[in-house]
């Protein structure tokens, strides 16, 4: 899952200054990840100052948790992003990384559904 934010749009110089000065940081970030309540592991993949991502392992420190053909299961992540970084958005795109077909059988289909908070409302994404 990616984490991209820019607090003026439009205005690349004044955005990356103020990362620049205060990067994004996974701890700020607190991002948390479950499969079917279950926590999961997460590994950074991207790390810059107004950009992350990080890859959502089915597993934990105590199992695995691999999904099989005509399994189902959800995937839950939340994460927090304070209002100065933020910038004044309703929406944001997420993007979560396909597997490739050569690994998965053609029946398994991907179900997505997301929330979205601004920063007016105090809720987490």
């Amino acid at each position: 899952m990616r984490i991209s934010v820019d607090r003026y749009p439009g205005q690349p110089e004044r955005s990356n200054a103020l990362y620049r000065a205060r990067p994004l940081t996974w701890d700020e970030l607190d991002l948390t990840a479950t499969c079917d309540g279950e926590p999961m592991t997460w590994r950074s993949k991207h790390d810059r100052d107004a950009f992350k991502e990080a890859w959502l392992c089915l597993e934990n420190d105590r199992a695995r948790f691999p999904l099989y053909p005509d399994q189902h299961a959800v995937l839950d992540y939340a994460y927090q992003v304070d209002d100065g970084r933020w910038g004044p958005w309703f929406q944001r795109a997420n993007a979560i990384a396909q597997p490739s077909s050569d690994r998965v059988p053609s029946s398994i289909t991907e179900v997505s559904h997301g929330q979205t908070a601004g920063p007016r409302d105090g809720k987490r994404i």
